[in-house]
């Protein structure tokens, strides 16, 4: 039920106004409480802003953990229209001489006859000591179907100008297909392609089974694969032509997986470090001694020599430094982090294992342990300070609501004390209207008679 409001209309007050200024009055509380509130709730985004910073931090340690970032090779050819090559982390870096003679094939023939299909025509036969039954075949492409539907048989079939041909599924000098009749109609001999009864290959072959053969450094290498694994060691070649010529492997250390990851690494950590700078000069964050303690842990870790049995102990051994060259600094202010690519490459192409043993021995484990004792949910130093301030916001919010009902009754009680005003001011004028109309109708207090 709304409460009826007189403004004046006895008083010749303003009274609207005069509660509406006593209420604002009322929430100078509320406003400091809403004011507060935004403050930690800056406060909350920052530190949970650096959590998202130190946690994605964290990830770009992964890569930097994994040896095969630092010990990938790469493989090249001189001439990959002859090979291609794929080095492993396992393959020794030099060079290799090579030369392919002979690529590997598979067997491949064809039907000298054709088949009557008059009639349907079914029977059973085997390719490479697998059993094909053939069902009521009306055409030449219902046999093929029954060859390359049968599991295991070791063959394709197709059929090219009318004629059935089928091709060893491996190459190599044992890819020979090898056939036999079982029962019904003799389809293979009607196909000109072998007979049974006299053991009789009658197929036109269109290429012979062989063995790849090639050259490694003067020695011989004979493989029923173009793709050759075993041959050197982490090393996978793949045969493409028999030039007969001479043609160079090259293993080289691939070091821009490495040089990527770390790059990536140092890249989240000067987010990182410009974050705190920045906070730490200005913001809800301005001289926060929590922060200032994260700075200086995480600008000593990345300035620290590690005790390492290992010819790389430190950052700046291997080219990264607090250095900022491009600003003529002995030190970059916000502790972030500067390459010198070239001479991290040397490191790299130096001794590349040594590298990733300071990162796996070093740096890494302690800035992980570091970082899980920031961000951990429940027990992180971040973690624990976004939770406490969640509940001290959580507390602003009942406050505000709790005075937001007072001030609702507040308001109501004044609106209440003013229109009783307003009524009492109105039964006092009424009143004083009612006597001064008494006293002007007695006599002698009547208005003076005027005669002339």
């Amino acid at each position: 039920m709304s409460t009826l409001t007189i403004s004046g209309l006895a008083s010749g007050l303003d009274t609207e106004n005069i509660i509406k200024q006593l209420m604002e009055i009322e929430r100078i509380p509320v406003q400091r409480l809403e004011t507060r509130k935004l403050e930690l709730e800056a406060e909350r985004d920052a530190w949970r802003d650096l959590n998202t910073r130190l946690n994605s931090l964290s990830s770009k340690l992964t890569d930097l953990k994994l040896e095969s970032t630092f010990t990938s090779k790469t493989a090249t050819s001189s001439n990959e229209a002859v090979f291609t090559a794929t080095a492993t982390t396992g393959a020794t870096t030099g060079k290799y001489e090579i030369v392919v003679q002979q690529l590997a094939q598979a067997h491949m023939v064809t039907s000298t006859a054709s088949i009557d299909f008059s009639s349907p025509v079914s029977g059973e036969f085997q390719i490479n000591g697998v059993t094909v039954t053939v069902s009521g075949a009306t055409s030449l492409a219902d046999i093929r179907d029954a060859i390359n539907q049968t599991e295991g048989v070791g063959a394709e079939a197709s059929i090219i100008d009318n004629r059935l041909v089928l091709s060893a599924a491996s190459t190599g000098a044992g890819s020979t297909l090898s056939f036999a009749y079982v029962s019904g109609s003799d389809i293979l001999k009607d196909l000109g392609i072998y007979d049974s009864a006299t053991s009789t290959a009658l197929y036109e072959e269109l290429r012979a089974p062989q063995d790849a053969l090639l050259t490694i450094n003067g020695l011989s290498v004979q493989r029923s694969t173009n793709e050759i694994s075993d041959a050197i060691e982490g090393v996978t070649l793949y045969l493409k032509n028999d030039s007969g010529i001479q043609e160079t492997l090259t293993v080289t250390n691939d070091t821009q997986k490495a040089i990527d990851s770390i790059k990536a690494f140092v890249e989240q950590y000067n987010s990182v470090m410009d974050f705190i700078s920045t906070k730490l000069e200005e913001g809800e964050l301005q001289g926060d001694p929590t922060l200032m303690r994260v700075q200086d842990a995480l600008k000593r870790m990345a300035s620290d020599r590690y005790d390492l049995n290992n010819t790389y102990r430190s950052f700046g051994d291997i080219g990264i430094t607090t250095t900022d060259e491009s600003q003529e600094l002995s030190f970059d202010p916000a502790g972030k982090l500067h390459i010198d690519e070239t001479k991290l490459q040397e490191a790299l192409d130096k001794d590349p294992l040594a590298v990733y043993n300071f990162f796996k021995d070093g740096i890494v484990p302690e800035l992980e342990t570091y970082i899980d004792s920031l961000i951990t949910t429940g027990t992180g130093v971040l973690s624990a300070k976004e939770q406490g301030l969640e509940q001290t916001l959580r507390d602003i919010d009942e406050q505000i609501a709790r005075l937001e009902e007072r001030l609702k009754l507040r308001e109501a009680n004044l609106k209440r004390q003013f229109l009783e005003m307003e009524k009492a001011i109105a039964t006092l004028q009424n009143q004083g209207n009612w006597l001064a109309g008494q006293i002007a109708g007695l006599p002698g207090f009547g208005a003076p008679d005027n005669k002339s």
